[in-house]
């Protein structure tokens, strides 16, 4: 999942990088996400969080051999000043709601702009029914990618009880402000 792509020709750019990953959705232009995927996408579609009129999240359902697996890609508001924060709260408390109705494999995915020990990450955790990919994997300080020492992870993998997290790490730097983040899964036995 990539986030805060600003240019029409984003995905396609990226997408000459990635070519094990040839199925993409993109959801939206400024602030938007794309999805790619290894395996097909069977449906997607742009969803709102948070207050109208929301950012926009990818839904997306892949055929992860012949299951569907549903993808949550999102990036939410920068938690700069009251106003912001609260912004990205109401998109966590979004997210939560739309993971604890949901049926079926699940991933949500992003830069949530929120460090897993905010109160405010905790409680949409616990709400939303899921695991933190990276529990027990480390800090994984995905950003800045331009100073790692300093480093917070604000880029998360939360997961439903489909899955278990068998490694959390970091990827190399390509370009952008945030360290890609590498979840490794395994379907739960």
């Amino acid at each position: 999942v990539i986030g805060e792509r600003d240019r029409d020709d984003g995905a396609q750019r990226i997408a000459d990088f990635l070519k094990s990953h040839p199925h993409s959705f993109n959801a939206g232009l400024r602030h938007g996400v794309i999805v790619f995927s290894r395996w097909p996408i069977v449906s997607a579609d742009s969803l709102r969080l948070g207050e109208s009129p929301g950012v926009p999240a990818a839904r997306v359902t892949v055929d992860w051999q012949g299951t569907p697996v549903t993808v949550l890609g999102l990036h939410l508001h920068w938690p700069i000043g009251p106003r912001a924060s609260r912004l990205r709260n109401t998109e966590l408390a979004s997210v939560a709601s739309f993971a604890a109705a949901h049926e079926g494999p699940l991933l949500v995915v992003g830069d949530f702009n929120v460090t897993p020990w905010s109160q405010h990450f905790r409680e949409a955790l616990e709400q939303s029914k899921l695991s933190d990919c990276a529990a027990g994997h480390g800090l994984a300080p995905s950003w800045p990618a331009q100073f790692p020492p300093l480093g917070i992870r604000i880029d998360h993998c939360w997961m439903s009880s489909h899955w278990r997290s068998v490694d959390v790490r970091l990827g190399p730097a390509h370009g952008s402000d945030h360290l890609p983040l590498i979840a490794d899964l395994l379907k739960a036995d």
